[in-house]
């Protein structure tokens, strides 16, 4: 996402917040939050993985390995609790 998009993108997310909070909020407005909430996740996510340092030895890389993997599933709980 570039620049320009984000903004407009966060224009949209305080526009939806302001109409959810009226008294009469829409149902594109909670979507909008909702995607907005997985999305921020889903980048967190990647961001750590991204950022973390690999380890050399093997143990470790076993231990790093399966920390990703729970923090994945984690995640996806997180986001297919609004498909339930």
């Amino acid at each position: 996402m570039n620049q320009y998009q984000y903004e407009k993108w966060q224009r949209m997310l305080d526009d939806a917040y302001a109409y959810l909070s009226s008294d009469c909020p829409l149902t594109e407005d909670e979507v909008m939050i909702a995607v907005y909430k997985d999305y921020t996740a889903m980048y967190n996510f990647i961001q750590y993985i991204a950022k973390d340092y690999f380890e050399l030895s093997h143990e470790k890389v076993r231990i790093q390995r399966d920390d990703y993997i729970r923090r994945a599933r984690d995640l996806m709980k997180q986001i297919n609790e609004y498909e339930e």
